[in-house]
């Protein structure tokens, strides 16, 4: 980080060391109590030109406009850590793509879920397209098929040793292996 913090005064360093807690508030402003939300995410092998045109067609189509697409870049260090030491599954795939509905008005509710699941179901017909991050699953799936990829097993006994009460099941939850 030194040679960017050299060339100009940033605008903002987050980088840096801060305590969990802190990591953990850092967006609460832009995700307030009382707003509905409602997000799901695929993966992609490619950004090329027709994926790109079909997310400008889905974010042209979002009905609610605190509504974000999000395209976040995987690989580099990700990927360089064998998916066997982690938890975390398709640390391969280059690209991340979320669709995430924000809205105030109850009213807007299924405007905003449906773009999201239609918007998702466009996405996931280009073969570039796999797997979803586990923590924008959406509300109708089902919380034990969230996708652990080939980890499922492995985290079950982990969280038979670590979690055996179940505590930790807000969704995406594994049967604790006994």
């Amino acid at each position: 980080m030194r040679p960017i913090r050299e060339f100009a005064d940033p605008v903002a360093d987050l980088s840096g060391t801060i305590p969990y807690v802190e990591l953990q508030s850092m967006l609460d402003e832009d995700y307030p109590d009382g707003r509905y939300y409602y997000w799901k995410s695929l993966y992609l092998d490619e950004l090329n030109d027709e994926v790109i045109d079909s997310i400008v067609a889905c974010s042209e189509r979002c009905p609610a406009p605190l509504s974000t697409v999000d395209v976040w870049q995987g690989g580099g260090a990700i990927s360089r850590v064998d998916a066997e030491e982690t938890a975390f599954p398709y640390r391969d795939v280059p690209y991340g793509l979320n669709f995430e509905a924000n809205w105030d008005n109850p009213r807007e509710t299924e405007a905003a879920v449906e773009w999201v699941r239609e918007s998702v179901a466009e996405m996931r017909e280009h073969p570039e397209a796999r797997g979803q991050y586990v923590n924008f699953p959406g509300l109708e799936e089902d919380p034990s098929q969230v996708p652990f990829g080939d980890h499922a097993e492995r985290l079950a006994k982990v969280k038979a040793k670590y979690d055996p009460d179940g505590v930790f099941r807000a969704h995406g939850n594994l049967k604790a292996e006994e």
